[in-house]
């Protein structure tokens, strides 16, 4: 006789819903400050032409199977090789999802043996990675470059092969690691680095290439993540390195070779929005200048944290759960998209309203956002 797991179930979504944490699908409505299309590429008038060119050029909706099989597109190739132009790497491989792209990239590169220093706040997708390495992990306070480097002294005369993995603009809390000091810690210990570039894609460097191409340190690490669904505003992602390390993922990451591949029309669309990111230096420019007056203006008027954000990300702290939900609910009945995020997704005591500016936001939406933000 099966155990009947409904009532299991059923004790959890209530237990969630006391705790004003169960989660429903709710299509948003009203100016967006939830999602994450920084640069408004979703819906660009380009990238709708090139929708219609490629279907009218018979490109296929589907890859009809994985890349090692009768799933490689001439598309997904040309688009690699345009994506490590532009991130000045040896090659690059595409992936269906950050989140598969982060967990294969991780659990194929990291040997069991070795030591990981990973940042606290890291997304789910690589905490998920290192569990399936096995691999000792030593997670360190989030951007604390005293706790990281205290626990790199503990392990500096460890032999194991170390590595170092952040994101280069943390989801949650806009925030971005000196990568300055983190290369010379890695010259230093031996480490080798991963860098999640999700959401610095787009949004930083002179060409969109991400924070590290800001900072002037493309060549730095051992290999580099990035996602097409947020400022490039399609789906899927790509990974960059040395040729060897991208033949090394194509002949052994799970999440690469069982899979079906991502239809050549959205590789050919990838290739479209690369070059229509490389060209809007004037919108990084809006959208960094409107961020920090942004911060500045919600920490200053409604006496809420924004943290210590440096991007297009906002936290605005409320602290629980039920006034997190109640104020979200006021943006959204005054016309803004606004969503609470809430534990386990950020740490207890800290739910806060998480603001995602783009280049249709401006100062005078803001304004208006603070009147339903600011305490009764």
């Amino acid at each position: 006789m099966k155990a009947d797991l409904t009532p299991r179930w059923a004790q959890e979504l209530n237990d969630l819903k006391e705790r004003n944490r169960f989660r429903q699908l709710t299509p948003g409505s009203g100016l967006s400050l939830a999602g994450n299309d920084y640069l408004n590429l979703s819906d660009h008038p380009a990238l709708v032409q090139k929708t219609h060119e490629l279907l009218s050029a018979g490109i296929p909706l589907g890859s009809t199977g994985s890349r090692l099989l009768s799933g490689t597109h001439r598309l997904h190739l040309e688009t690699e090789e345009q994506i490590a132009i532009w991130k000045k790497s040896e090659a690059a491989l595409l992936f269906n999802s950050g989140y598969d792209a982060n967990t294969g990239v991780i659990s194929t590169l990291i040997p069991k043996d070795s030591v990981v220093f990973s940042d606290k706040l890291n997304h789910a997708c690589i905490v998920d990675g290192l569990k399936a390495t096995g691999a000792h992990t030593e997670r360190f306070r989030h951007l604390d470059m005293n706790d990281l480097e205290s626990r790199l002294k503990k392990h500096e005369s460890d032999l194991r092969p170390k590595f170092l993995i952040v994101e280069s603009v943390y989801s949650m809390d806009g925030d971005k690691p000196d990568f300055l000091l983190l290369t010379r810690f890695c010259d230093r210990f031996g480490l080798h680095l991963i860098v999640d570039e999700a959401h610095g894609t787009g949004v930083f460097g002179k060409t969109g290439a991400g924070v590290l191409e800001e900072a002037g340190m493309m060549d730095v690490p051992l290999v580099t993540i990035h996602t097409c669904g947020k400022a490039l505003g399609v789906s899927g992602a790509f990974v960059t390195g040395s040729r060897i390390l991208i033949d090394k993922l194509i002949n052994s990451c799970r999440n690469f070779i069982y899979t079906t591949a991502m239809p050549p029309i959205q590789a050919g669309l990838i290739g479209e929005s690369i070059r229509l990111v490389q060209g809007m230096e004037r919108e990084r420019e809006y959208l960094k200048n409107l961020s920090v007056w942004s911060a500045g203006a919600i920490r200053n008027e409604t006496g809420f944290s924004t943290g210590h954000t440096q991007s297009m990300i906002i936290p605005v702290i409320i602290g629980s759960d039920a006034e997190a939900l109640r104020i979200a609910l006021r943006c959204r009945e005054a016309g803004f998209d606004v969503r609470p995020v809430r534990p386990p997704t950020v740490p207890e005591g800290t739910s806060r309203l998480r603001l995602s500016l783009h280049t249709r936001v401006t100062r005078d939406h803001i304004k208006s956002l603070i009147h339903c933000i600011q305490r009764d």
